[in-house]
């Protein structure tokens, strides 16, 4: 919900956001913080979607 992720990753594999969302909450508890990581990395990798009208 931060920089919107979740629901990129959602969009991109055509799954509820809310399925890629718990997956990341547990992953982050299994790996003891090294999702929060991997989440930083994809704010910055990823491109953005723009919104504005053309």
């Amino acid at each position: 919900m931060i920089k919107g992720v979740c629901n990129g990753i959602s969009e991109y594999l055509n799954v509820d956001v809310g399925v890629v969302r718990l997956i990341c909450i547990f992953l982050s508890f299994l790996s003891v913080g090294a999702t929060l990581g991997l989440y930083c990395a994809a704010i910055i990798l990823l491109p953005t979607k723009d919104f504005r009208d053309n």
